[in-house]
């Protein structure tokens, strides 16, 4: 009955820890706004790898920010504005878990504004779960552009009513048989 029970244990915590993962978080400078920024671009394209950038930037081109080419590439003009972001991204490895942090930075004063972090608990491949700690963080910069938009406003759902609510709403809302015939003879 003990080991039943102390593998049952086992069980559940292995379980835990297996599909344990934080929601994917994100924090920006108090003092940005982030609705005036429409393009965005890698800051550093030979820093990083290319199978990794086209994830980054396939995730970016899902949002309202317009992706361009690489900042080496671009002119003087388009790098002088102040509607450009960089994007840097990183990967911190622990004992335990993949962290991938992707950080937004503003083209003129390279001031970090934003950043956004996706962890995975570590499973059977490294590499696989700090894939999947990228999909976390970039799913947590869709979410803070898609907030950031101008004219955003958050979709609130309507409360919802109490039975006596609701049946007072229908009660004013339904004529009573008196006034709909008060109603057709003024109308006639």
């Amino acid at each position: 009955m003990k080991k039943i029970i102390c593998s049952m244990v086992a069980a559940v915590a292995a379980f835990a820890l297996v599909s344990c993962a934080s929601a994917p978080k994100s924090s920006k400078a108090s003092d940005v706004d982030l609705s005036g920024y429409t393009m965005v671009t890698l800051a550093d394209p030979t820093d990083y790898s290319a199978a990794m950038d086209v994830i980054v930037l396939g995730a970016l081109e899902n949002t309202r920010l317009n992706v361009l080419g690489s900042a080496e590439t671009m002119t003087s003009a388009e790098f002088a504005t102040n509607e450009l972001l960089l994007v840097k991204y990183g990967f911190i490895q622990s004992a335990g878990e993949a962290t991938a942090v992707v950080t937004f930075i503003d083209a003129l004063t390279l001031k970090p504004v934003a950043a956004c972090y996706g962890t995975k608990t570590l499973g059977a491949s490294g590499s696989t779960d700090m894939i999947k700690a990228m999909q976390e963080a970039l799913k947590a910069a869709q979410i803070l552009i898609k907030k950031t938009a101008p004219g955003y406003t958050e979709e609130v759902a309507a409360p919802e009513q109490s039975e006596e609510e609701a049946d007072v709403a229908e009660e004013v809302s339904e004529p009573t048989d008196a006034e709909s015939v008060a109603a057709e003879e003024t109308e006639a």
